[in-house]
């Protein structure tokens, strides 16, 4: 019955909390960091997206997220420095 309800959860675009889930380019074009999708597509691509705490690169356009993610996207050119444990 869990694994159904996994499986289900996942196939309507919802996360483990019941919070429906959006494609990144949308959010980004929502959060006002781009005017339109292909701006937004673009940007993931050059890996200048990123999401969460630890700000995990985000891997394609399509990626799904809630829509109170924390994105942020870096400056054209900026070199990102590990911020990790040494």
């Amino acid at each position: 019955a869990v694994e159904a309800a996994v499986a289900y959860t996942r196939a309507v675009g919802l996360d483990a909390l019941g919070r429906r889930l959006w494609r990144v380019d949308y959010l980004l074009v929502q959060h006002g960091h781009c005017k339109n999708k292909e701006d937004a597509k673009q940007l993931v691509k050059a890996g200048r997206v990123r999401t969460g705490l630890r700000g995990e690169v985000v891997k394609a356009p399509g990626q799904k997220l809630p829509g109170d993610a924390r994105l942020a996207v870096t400056p054209d050119g900026q070199q990102l420095v590990d911020a990790g444990p040494a």
